[in-house]
C-alpha cells in the first residue's frame, strides 16, 4: 500500500551516484527545501526493511535534501515522500512511477514553434516560468493541506488509542478507602493479600465501625478497631503495623 509520509533522511539511499547531478542544481533545490520546508515534488521510495527506504524517483530532490540537512540538520531532518510498502507486487511500484511521468509531461505546456512565428525568447521563458511557480504554488498548498490533514487524523487517532489504554487500566484505591467502601467478601480477600492475621474478625469489626461513621484517617483506623482481649480493649494494629499494610496495599492493586 502507498502511503504519503514524513522519513527520516538518513534512513534513505539512492543507487544513482550523486556525480550524477549538478552540485549547483542540488545546492539551489536544498535551499529552496531550506527555506519551504518540504519538497514540491516529493520523493518516491520503496521499503527496503523497516525503517529503511531506497529511492525509486527524485534522485537529485533526494541529494537535495541530504545537501540541506548538511546545511541545517534540525530544519532538514525529515523529507516527504511517497512510500511503497515492500510487500506492494511491483506492478504498484511501476503503475505510480507511470502517474507521476505522465504528471509532469503536463505539468508545463509546449510552445510551439513556426518558421514564420517571431518569438521574444525573454518573453517566453518568463511564460514558461510562471507557469511553473503557478503549479510549484499549487502543489505546496495541496501537500500542505495533505499534511495538515494527516497530523489530525494521527492527533486524533493517538488521542483514541490513549484513551483506552487508560481505560483499561485499573484504578488504584487508597486502603483507607478500601475499607470504607468494599463488601465484606472482597475486603476480607484484601486483607489477607496483605498478610492481615484473622482478616474475616477484623473485617466484621470494620463493617461494625464504619456503619456508625466512615474512617476518617488511619489513625482513626488505629483507633476504633479494637478486640477484647482477657476483659480489655486492645487495638487490632499498632501504628507500626499499618504503616507496612499502606506500603504494601500502595505496591499493589486490587481490581474492581
Amino acid at each position: 500500500m502507498v502511503s504519503y509520509k514524513l522519513v527520516d533522511v538518513k534512513a534513505i539511499q539512492s543507487d544513482q551516484p550523486r556525480s550524477t547531478f549538478p552540485e549547483l542544481e542540488i545546492d539551489e533545490v536544498a535551499n529552496l527545501f531550506l527555506k519551504v520546508g518540504i519538497l514540491a515534488g516529493p520523493l518516491i521510495v520503496k521499503e527496503a526493511k523497516p525503517h529503511e527506504f531506497i529511492v525509486l524517483h527524485g534522485h537529485k530532490e533526494y541529494y537535495a535534501a541530504v545537501k540541506a540537512r548538511e546545511k541545517d540538520p534540525r530544519k532538514a531532518e525529515m523529507v516527504n515522500a511517497f512510500v511503497v510498502d515492500r510487500k506492494d507486487s511491483p506492478e504498484v511500484e511501476e503503475a505510480l512511477l507511470q502517474q507521476i511521468s505522465a504528471s509532469q509531461a503536463t505539468s508545463v505546456t509546449p510552445i510551439a514553434a513556426s518558421a514564420t512565428t517571431i518569438e521574444t525568447p525573454t518573453i517566453t521563458e518568463a511564460g514558461v516560468l510562471s507557469k511553473r511557480l503557478d503549479n510549484l504554488e499549487n502543489r505546496l498548498n495541496q501537500i500542505q493541506q495533505t499534511l495538515e490533514q494527516k497530523q489530525q487524523q494521527l492527533e486524533k487517532d493517538f488521542n483514541q488509542k490513549l484513551q483506552a489504554i487508560s481505560e483499561r487500566i485499573p484504578k488504584q484505591r487508597s486502603l483507607l478507602e478500601e475499607m470504607n467502601t468494599l463488601e465484606i467478601d472482597k475486603l476480607a480477600l484484601r486483607l489477607q493479600s496483605l498478610g492481615v492475621r484473622d482478616a474475616g474478625a477484623v473485617c466484621k469489626q470494620i463493617l461494625k465501625e464504619r456503619s456508625k461513621k466512615t474512617f476518617s484517617s488511619f489513625s482513626d483506623v488505629v483507633e476504633r478497631l479494637k478486640k477484647d482481649e482477657k476483659g480489655r480493649k486492645v487495638r487490632y494494629f499498632s501504628e507500626k503495623t499499618l504503616l507496612k499494610l499502606i506500603d504494601i496495599a500502595a505496591q499493589t492493586t486490587l481490581n474492581p
